[in-house]
This record gives C-alpha cells, structure tokens and sequence, in this order.
C-alpha cells in the first residue's frame, strides 16, 4: 500500500513541478512516459495510462487521471490488479511552500481490483520484491499526509489458490485517512459480499 501511495504522490509532484515553472503552458499527456517509468520504478509493474491527464493550480492544485491500469504480477489470473475509470487528487497550496505534501482527498469512483495469493503464497499486493530500492527511500523522506482516500463502489475480487478461496466483494465504498505514510490509519465504510451488506469501521496505529 505504501507503494500505491508514493505512486501518487510522484504524480502530484511532477505535475506540480511542471505547472509552477510553465503553468499554462502544459500538455499533461506528454508526461505520460515519465510517470509510467516511475510507476513501474517504484512497483516493478507497468502502469498504463490510456486516457488524458488534467491539472489545475487555483485555486487548489489538483490533478485528474482517466483510465488507468497497474498490471497484476506475473502468473496471476486477472490481467490487471487495478483498474480505474477516474483519478482525482487534490492538494493543500500552502503546506506546499514548507515542503509538505498534504493529501486533502483522492477520489477512486469505481475501481476494480483483484487480490490474489499464488499457490506458492505470493501476494499480488506485496511490491516489495519489485521496486528498487531508491523507490524505497524516496518514500521514507517524503513529509505526507493524507486526510481523505474515497472509494466509489468498488468491485474487490480475492482469489488464494493455496487455500482455494474465491470471494467477490461489490458495492464497496470506503473513507480511509493516513497522517503519513506509516500511519496511523482509519477507515470506514461498507461493502457487500454473498448477498449481505455490512459496514466497517477500523483504525490503526503507526507501522514500524
């Protein structure tokens, strides 16, 4: 998950970099290459970018991202681990000015993501073999903050072919909230699995 994260955090960086220096002046789409490099950098995945990239600056900078795909790990049976329709990101201007990166939402309306363990109990979600190591230390020096992650109804596939388990979730639709990359973490929301709603409500401490 800290991967994710600091995926979207070099998107927010780049852009803002670009538009302080040319604001108007930006064909967002040709950053596509360089993004997707990073991605895959920080992952060992490849990123596909098929639609366009937006940013504004005021009156506060914020960045939109349509259609994207992060491939699923070798041998997995879905293609694609996660694929959304439509990236949303938005950011606090004047944390900005002290070198702080502060999240204040990331909207994800309907995304589908596949979570699988190989028979052999590797986790499609675990990056840690995949990205380099610079990607590594990039994220324990960034200073971020995330106050609001939204899930839009989202459609959540688990597939473990160790034990053989095969669950769809649906309608998934959650708040989550970070104070850094290590936490402390909180969500809440409300998912439907086998024809039976429920809600949730979760929060963690700090990770080591």
């Amino acid at each position: 998950m800290k991967k994710a994260l600091f995926i979207v955090v070099g998107l927010v960086i780049l852009a803002l970099g670009a538009a302080l220096v040319v604001p108007g002046f930006i064909n967002w789409n040709d950053y596509k290459s360089e993004i997707t490099a990073r991605a895959q950098e920080a992952t060992g995945r490849r990123l596909a970018i098929d639609g366009d990239i937006g940013f504004t600056i005021l009156p506060t900078p914020a960045l939109q991202v349509s259609r994207l795909r992060l491939a699923n790990m070798k041998g997995a049976s879905a293609p694609e681990m996660v694929t959304i329709g439509k990236l949303e990101v938005d950011v606090a201007l004047i944390p900005l000015l002290s070198g702080e990166i502060q999240i204040k939402r990331v909207r994800v309306p309907k995304p589908v993501i596949s979570i699988e363990v190989s028979a052999d109990g590797k986790a499609n979600y675990d990056f840690s073999t995949g990205g380099s190591s610079s990607s590594s230390d990039s994220e324990g020096s960034t200073d971020l903050s995330l106050d609001s992650l939204v899930i839009e109804d989202a459609k959540l596939s688990y597939i473990d072919a160790k034990s053989g388990t095969n669950q769809t979730v649906e309608g998934l639709s959650a708040k989550l909230s970070a104070g850094s990359l290590q936490g402390p973490f909180k969500a809440t929301g409300r998912l439907t699995a086998r024809q039976l709603t429920t809600t949730f409500d979760l929060t963690t401490g700090a990770l080591n």
